[in-house]
């Protein structure tokens, strides 16, 4: 895999598609134990106001920090309550709104790879 021709390698050994890859899910690190999310839709919307300790209380993972501020990951046991239309930035830096069923549900290291910022 640390090959720069990796994935054309494979895709010539597999031969014509599609196939769906699943790669492996990951568990939380610090096995904290989280709860599903009791907001309304302004909590949802002012995460980004919460005082560091209560968002790190809640389970969200800093992804990390720039000039920007904190990007904070959701915790993936979070993914049903998300609701429709919620701002979250990727870990990419985009700003989508979530999408239920349609906006990714991968988790890695307990984390969805979306979250907020908290702004400086």
């Amino acid at each position: 895999m640390d090959s720069p021709t990796f994935a054309d390698d494979l895709a010539k050994e597999l031969g014509p598609g599609p196939y769906e890859i699943t790669t492996p899910q990951f568990h939380r690190t610090d096995e904290a134990n989280v709860s599903a999310p009791i907001f309304t839709t302004e909590d949802w919307a002012n995460l980004g106001k919460l005082p560091l300790d209560r968002v790190r209380n809640l389970g969200c993972q800093m992804w990390g920090e720039d000039a920007k501020g904190i990007h904070w990951l959701f915790p993936g046991e979070w993914y049903p309550y998300i609701p429709a239309g919620t701002m979250v930035t990727s870990i990419c830096g985009d700003i989508k709104p979530f999408q239920p069923g349609v906006t990714d549900d991968d988790i890695r290291f307990g984390a969805l790879a979306y979250g907020f910022i908290t702004p400086r």
